[in-house]
């Protein structure tokens, strides 16, 4: 156990009015768990509950245990992409106990609470932090990203949720030190990354850029010009080209669908089907990849031209705004 400048977390008092208050605002038409309990149960039952589940959580916390039950998950298999028949392509959705999610939620306050009064967690913690999201880690990367450009340097980047930039041989092989000690980390914690997921991109606008083919263990990562993070597609000449054509391919095949499934619909529904299903994917952290050229912005704008074909119904007879649709 070594010294720590930083004090311990204080033991955890659960409050049964604090609980009651959880149970009231959980979701009724949330799906249960395992043990089988309704939430809607829980949310009109949330008086007479409380006082129990605040003995339970005080007791799983004192004893570092939880109830048997509460380590059970319904696990759902959910694709992402690639071959179907391929089981690293399915992310795996777990449902797990009400009650136990309640205390998890307990236990995070504490935690973040105690966190931020003594300043833990570095600036560059952007996950599960408030007021910290997908957006403002895209944003403090590409704009570190875009000073390195502009100083005419060079980032070389490893596609595994960290980025290291670049000036000469000697930091390609301190990244290469850094790859090497999470490989040893992996081992020792038993959670391998998956090496043949894992790439790299060299972020540079030099014509005789530092190269290196960086390893995971024995195998070389390969290099890529653009690449996914956090759901935003990354180029190496930090151009926004290729993320809008996908984004505009996603959209386009959403409106088709929907145009095929829900023509008849009323324009409440249509317009609630739009903004849950297609304007979300025009607008997620836009902010980030806002178009450079007239020729992308054009692409995202043809979509909006479409709309008229499934949001312009008729109501009476009478023709219904897309301006009021969007509002």
């Amino acid at each position: 156990m070594t010294d720590s400048d930083f004090p311990d977390l204080p033991d955890i008092v659960v409050d049964t009015h604090g609980v009651e208050k959880l149970l009231q605002d959980v979701n009724p038409n949330k799906a249960s768990g395992p043990d089988a309990i309704p939430a809607k149960i829980l949310k009109v039952c949330a008086s007479s509950i409380a006082p129990v589940l605040t003995k339970i959580f005080q007791k799983s916390l004192d004893s570092g245990c939880l109830p048997d039950a509460w380590l059970d998950a319904n696990v759902t298999p959910l694709h992402k992409k690639g071959d179907r028949s391929n089981p690293g392509n399915y992310r795996p959705i777990s449902l797990t106990s009400i009650p136990c999610k309640i205390l998890e939620h307990i236990l995070h306050h504490h935690i973040m609470n105690h966190f931020d009064q003594h300043h833990i967690l570095v600036d560059v913690q952007h996950g599960f932090r408030q007021g910290r999201s997908c957006d403002t880690q895209l944003s403090a990367l590409v704009d570190d990203l875009v000073k390195i450009l502009d100083d005419k340097g060079q980032a070389d980047l490893i596609i595994m949720d960290f980025s290291k930039a670049i000036q000469s041989t000697e930091d390609s092989e301190k990244l290469q030190e850094d790859l090497d000690a999470l490989v040893k980390w992996e081992r020792d914690w038993q959670m391998s990354f998956n090496s043949s997921k894992c790439f790299s991109m060299r972020v540079t606008h030099k014509r005789n850029p530092v190269t290196k083919n960086y390893k995971m263990g024995h195998h070389i990562l390969e290099e890529v010009k653009h690449h996914p993070y956090l759901g935003v597609e990354l180029s190496n000449d930090l151009k926004w080209s290729t993320h809008i054509n996908q984004t505009v391919t996603k959209a386009n095949k959403m409106l088709g669908l929907l145009k095929r499934n829900i023509y008849y619909c009323n324009n409440s529904t249509k317009s609630i089907a739009y903004k849950s299903l297609i304007r979300p994917k025009l607008e997620y952290c836009s902010g980030i990849w806002d178009p450079q050229h007239k020729s992308d912005g054009d692409k995202l704008e043809r979509i909006q031209k479409e709309l008229p074909g499934l949001l312009l119904a008729t109501t009476a007879g009478s023709p219904v705004s897309l301006k009021f649709l969007l509002i």
